[in-house]
């Protein structure tokens, strides 16, 4: 299982004059982070006001440890977008975090609340499993007759139902949208 609570990322800036590694659920902000630069003496001066440190450079993310660092991380400016990793760090304590991982690796390219409650429809050990609750749901199953229930071919439903209308993603099973 997935704990967002554990990622971290080692930040510094241009000319920094070291570096700090940080756990990212106790930030709040970019503010954050130069405060720990700042604490630990790793800010050059500032040119205009030598007794202040330098919160003009833009703070790059030298490592990252967790998948949803990695999500919010751009290579190509070295950057970690600590606005988006709390919206969704926020977001998925009220959900699941390996259902949001799975909806972000997979079904989207950028996170939307909305959006993931509309699709996510929970986790199941089966597809089969899946297509039984849908149909206690619903109540389908009961327009036929009980004696022929029996006979319903629920893998047969289940795969019908994963080929158009849901996405299965490691238990997780979402709407297509």
């Amino acid at each position: 299982m997935i704990d967002f609570d554990e990622e971290e990322a080692t930040f510094t800036t241009e000319n920094a004059l070291g570096s700090v590694t940080l756990n990212l659920s106790n930030l709040n902000d970019e503010d954050d982070i130069y405060d720990e630069l700042i604490e630990n003496n790793f800010l050059p001066p500032d040119p205009d006001d030598p007794d202040e440190p330098d919160r003009t450079k833009p703070l790059l993310a030298t490592s990252l440890s967790g998948k949803l660092a990695e999500y919010c991380y751009d290579p190509r400016t070295g950057k970690l977008d600590i606005d988006l990793w709390q919206e969704i760090y926020y977001d998925s304590t009220r959900l699941s975090p390996d259902a949001v991982m799975e909806y972000l690796n997979n079904l989207t390219s950028s996170w939307s609340k909305t959006d993931f409650e509309s699709s996510y429809r929970g986790y199941y050990e089966s597809e089969r499993d899946f297509a039984e609750e849908l149909l206690s749901e619903t109540g389908e199953l009961g327009e036929i007759p009980e004696r022929l229930q029996m006979y319903f071919d629920y893998e047969a439903y289940a795969h019908d139902l994963f080929i158009d209308d849901f996405i299965w993603l490691d238990g997780h099973v979402f709407s297509r949208m």
